[in-house]
This record gives C-alpha cells, sequence and structure tokens, in this order.
C-alpha cells in the first residue's frame, strides 16, 4: 500500500509540474523570435533577435530583417504597443513602409513594404515565441 501512494504522489508531482497556466515569463520584447513572412510569392519562415538599445529604451534592433542575415538589421521604436521604424537597414533594399503592434510580449504582427532593387513587396510578417 505505501508503495502504491508514493507512486501516487510522483505521478502527481509530475503532473502539477508539467501544467501549465500558459502565462509569459517575459519582460519585454527582447530576445529570439520566429518569423513567418507572407508575401505574393509565398511563405518563409526563420530566426531573428531583438535587442534593447541601451542608448535609449524605448528603441530595439530587429537582427536579421527579412532574413538578410545577422548583421543587417533595422532599429524600431516602441511606445503605446505600436513599433515604428527609426532606422533603415544599410543593404541593397529599403523599407518604404513599416507598422507593427506588439500583441503580447508572445505574439508581434507587422507590416511592411520592401523595395528590393526592382519592385516594391508587400510583407505581412507575425513574430512568436
Amino acid at each position: 500500500m505505501q508503495k502504491i501512494s508514493i507512486l501516487f504522489y510522483i505521478i502527481l508531482s509530475f503532473t502539477i509540474i508539467s501544467c501549465s497556466d500558459g502565462s509569459s515569463n517575459h519582460t519585454s520584447i527582447s530576445g529570439s523570435w520566429r518569423c513567418e513572412e507572407y508575401t505574393g510569392s509565398g511563405t518563409s519562415t526563420y530566426l531573428l533577435d531583438i535587442d534593447r538599445l541601451r542608448s535609449d529604451t524605448s528603441q530595439y534592433m530587429i537582427s536579421n530583417f527579412y532574413n538578410m542575415g545577422d548583421n543587417e538589421f533595422i532599429v524600431v521604436k516602441l511606445k503605446n504597443g505600436k513599433l515604428s521604424l527609426t532606422q533603415q537597414p544599410t543593404s541593397s533594399y529599403t523599407v518604404k513602409s513599416f507598422s507593427g503592434t506588439v500583441k503580447d510580449l508572445e505574439n508581434i504582427a507587422l507590416t511592411y513594404t520592401i523595395y528590393d532593387g526592382q519592385s516594391d513587396v508587400l510583407v505581412n510578417a507575425n513574430y512568436s515565441r
């Protein structure tokens, strides 16, 4: 009987530990994100990083923006849950329009237009973690 009681408590402990209330452990948008981009020519999925700037804590650098590599980035400003572009990348493309909404610390929705040197590409992106 004692073995059954111990087994019951072990199973109960694993059940309690494995259950989560779904709340976020994140306190800011800084960190690694999974990006899903949707364009007229298809979907792409890749990883990117968001880091808060030390010089202005309302601004964040998004590295690997538009899947252009870790050395390519944009700088955005976060105000009242909205993201706005403050610094363009220096590569061969131009961000012509940009808007973003931080839904929560687990999801960000973005819409932007990229000029790739030939045409405008409308992009809808979702960041999640």
